[in-house]
């Protein structure tokens, strides 16, 4: 019994911050978040679909590759600037929203 109720908490934190970090990337400039869903978009599309066909000149298997190295750049600089720019600046938003509310409320 205690471990089904030791689950279902561990369950419900993994739940809640997924939740927090899904309203977080939501909160990036759209122009961010676009380019980013763009770029894992074409990783996706190159690495699983694009490489299986043969291409019909040198350039575009060059072009492609140059194409996925800009994406992969690209995604790796946004992990890093969600990381550790994004959600510290968030989070102190939030307390401070959190520390102004109870400021006003006791007022």
């Amino acid at each position: 019994m205690n471990f089904n109720l030791e689950s279902k908490i561990k369950v419900q934190q993994i739940l809640n911050s997924v939740t927090i970090i899904k309203h977080r990337f939501i909160s990036l400039k759209s122009s961010i978040r676009n380019i980013f869903i763009i770029c894992l978009l074409i990783v996706i599309s190159i690495e699983f679909f694009l490489l299986k066909i043969p291409a019909l000149y040198d350039f575009f298997y060059d072009f492609g590759n140059v194409i996925l190295k800009l994406s992969y750049s690209y995604i790796s600089a946004f992990l890093f600037y969600f990381l550790i720019v994004h959600l510290p600046k968030e989070g102190k938003k939030k307390a401070l929203h959190c520390a102004w509310k109870n400021v006003c409320v006791q007022k």
